[in-house]
């Protein structure tokens, strides 16, 4: 039987969440992890028709099925997952849905990076502020563990997003912006540090 193909660019990104939940579900070798080369491979992919929304992350399923969305990947996953990263609960899976999307929906309403005023105010008075404020409203509560008690798509989601910031890899918003969010910040050590990471980490780099 075909194995099921996630389709993403060489780096964690928006795919982070979907291969750490795939690796855990199928094992190293019960689904492919196609990695794009390039921005130019990405790019002919797209203009060829490969993708049904046009861009990536993409899942193939074992039956031929193309679908896209990342947390649609992800929540996909981590249901099948060992240790499961999606919870059962349905109260405890409404919160981890809430995290990944407004961390998700932060990124797709970023403005283009220049001028640098869009990022300033996008960042001190927009939406990212708006979405980070409310999430460090949950994590604060939680004495630097996880709102669903354990480790879940929300937790990979976010550490992906804070990792961007505080390694400068998001233009014009700088790394000490998260101070203004310490509990959203301790992701980028803590999640890390889990067993999860550490055993994905042993057979990806990224």
């Amino acid at each position: 039987m075909s194995k099921p193909t996630f389709e993403y660019f060489n780096s964690a990104g928006r795919g982070l969440a979907s291969r750490v939940s795939l690796f855990y579900a199928f094992g190293k070798d019960g689904w492919v992890d196609s990695r794009l080369s390039s921005f130019d491979e990405f790019k002919a992919n797209k203009e060829a028709g490969k993708y049904p929304m046009g861009s990536v992350p993409v899942l193939t399923l074992a039956d031929g099925t193309m679908v896209s969305q990342s947390t649609a990947i992800a929540r996909w996953a981590a249901k099948q997952s060992t240790p499961r990263l999606y919870p059962d609960d349905p109260n405890k899976a409404i919160v981890v849905d809430f995290i990944m999307e407004t961390f998700n929906e932060i990124l797709g309403k970023t403005p283009a990076a220049n001028p640098p005023e869009l990022r300033k105010e996008y960042s001190e008075n927009g939406p990212m502020f708006k979405g980070l404020t409310a999430l460090e409203a949950i994590y604060s509560k939680c004495d630097g563990g996880y709102p669903t008690g354990a480790l879940t798509i929300a937790e990979l989601t976010g550490y992906m997003f804070v990792n961007m910031i505080l390694t400068d890899d998001f233009t014009n918003v700088k790394p000490e912006y998260m101070d203004k969010f310490p509990s959203l910040k301790a992701l980028h050590t803590s999640v890390p540090a889990t067993d999860v990471m550490v055993g994905y980490h042993k057979e990806y780099s990224s």
